[in-house]
């Protein structure tokens, strides 16, 4: 977690923004064929989708959420597996959080799959404020 303080272009003084991303581990074992995905929403929200549900929130990226999506950019990077990250947005690259950004796996047969990564958060081309480890593990039968 991050505690940032931004000069405010509008009133002169500082406000406080917190960034603060959660590690997740996302997992089916045993269930189905399909995908699990990390999700980062530019209203401020991070958390999962399991295979065929909906978003489960688990908190936010940036307190306070009026802050998002600013000018934040969000980045994965797969750190090696032992399975590649298969799912969502381009990774190793810095992107705008003007839409909901999501990394993954996704498996259409049976047998296991395991991949990890990590998520970073900078804001206007800064240095990261947060970063947290991604790990999707499952295996369908």
């Amino acid at each position: 977690m991050t505690i940032a303080h931004f000069q405010s272009g509008v009133i002169a003084g500082h406000k406080t923004v917190i960034v603060n991303l959660l590690d997740q581990y996302v997992s089916s074992i045993p269930g189905p064929t399909g995908s699990l995905s990390c999700e980062y929403q530019l209203d401020g929200d991070q958390g999962y989708r399991p295979i065929g549900g909906g978003f489960i929130d688990i908190g936010d990226w940036v307190d306070p959420k009026s802050e998002a999506p600013g000018l934040y950019e969000i980045m994965c990077t797969d750190t090696g597996g032992p399975d590649p990250i298969n799912l969502g947005d381009s990774l190793d690259t810095w992107l705008a959080l003007t839409s909901t950004r999501s990394w993954g796996i996704a498996l259409g047969v049976t047998g296991g799959y395991n991949a990890t990564g990590t998520v970073s958060i900078r804001y206007d081309g800064g240095p990261p404020l947060d970063t947290a480890n991604l790990e999707w593990d499952m295996v369908a039968i």
